[in-house]
């Protein structure tokens, strides 16, 4: 699975040790350039650990008209993640903001969220029963 990942997820996953974690799930990940510089200021929690698992994973996104769009709505992390997905025809992104979900899906772009990822981990015996309750 390919897929486009959001900044609140990723830090998620930094702050559980999980990151790496995200190479067995999914086959790659990528990130827009706002995503980019929103985790890996300094001043923000696992801003080098995030900076690092990224490299190489930054993708431009060519329209900016319809990023400019999305902003009347949502987060330019969000923005940004949803156009990078439709322009490289990529059909699931990483994101747990509920209204960045909603238009992700009203694009026909799978959602998953970090609660999800925890649960595939869960199921590939990767991380320790997640109590639900």
């Amino acid at each position: 699975m390919i897929l486009v990942a959001d900044s609140s997820p990723l830090i998620s996953l930094a702050i559980l040790e999980l990151l790496d974690s995200l190479k067995i799930v999914f086959e790659n990940l990528t990130v827009p350039k706002a995503v980019y510089d929103e985790v890996s200021k300094k001043e923000k929690p696992f801003s080098n650990e995030l900076s690092e698992f990224l490299e190489n994973k930054v993708l431009e996104v060519k329209n900016t008209v319809s990023v400019q769009f999305l902003r009347k709505q949502i987060g330019i992390g969000e923005s940004e993640a949803i156009v990078l997905a439709i322009e490289n025809n990529i059909n699931f992104i990483l994101i747990d903001d509920l209204k960045g979900r909603q238009v992700s899906e009203s694009f026909g772009i799978q959602t998953i969220g970090t609660l999800g990822v925890l649960l595939k981990l869960q199921k590939l015996n990767l991380i320790v029963k997640l109590n639900l309750k």
